[in-house]
């Protein structure tokens, strides 16, 4: 199940003890992440910073599906648990791979969860490190669908309306 051999867990992963659900998410990202020709690439071997980058991306998406599940449910109790669980997933997606852009998921999560000062300090941090960025190894593909300038102006209104 786990995309990882024991020695690379042990040394690298184990330390952002992710869940049994995240582990599952970022398992199925690994079995299904393809080339745009449709050829399978999550379980051939590649670069660390390839595995790191499909692990946070599982976990962006673990995260997302739990803000999803908690736009969608009026129990107030169960949508904090399900917002503080993408608020951990995406915090790892972050520390194992360090795209800005993690950083303004982490802002409106919080902004969601209704703490405020934390989702102004995750917005600054954003725009820092996005000032600041260099692409990596491969991260063209996990940034293809995400609307960089479109969050910057939100991160800017979120700073301005905090």
């Amino acid at each position: 199940m786990w995309p990882f051999d024991k020695q690379e867990t042990g040394q690298s992963l184990d330390r952002y003890h992710l869940t049994t659900d995240e582990k599952q998410q970022v398992s199925a990202i690994f079995d299904s992440f393809a080339t745009p020709e449709g050829r399978k690439i999550g379980r051939e071997p590649h670069s660390p910073a390839i595995r790191r980058g499909l692990t946070a991306y599982g976990l962006w998406n673990y995260a997302e599906e739990k803000v999803l599940a908690a736009d969608g449910n009026a129990d107030s109790l169960n949508r904090e648990t399900l917002l503080n669980r993408a608020i951990e997933a995406i915090k790892k997606a972050y520390q194992i791979h360090r795209l800005p852009i993690y950083l303004f998921d982490l802002g409106k999560y919080l902004e969601a969860n209704g703490r405020l000062s934390s989702a102004d300090q995750a917005y600054k941090a954003f725009l820092e490190d996005q000032a600041e960025y260099k692409p990596g190894e491969g991260d063209y593909v996990f940034l293809r669908s995400r609307d960089i300038p479109k969050a910057i102006v939100e991160a800017k209104d979120a700073l301005n309306q905090l």
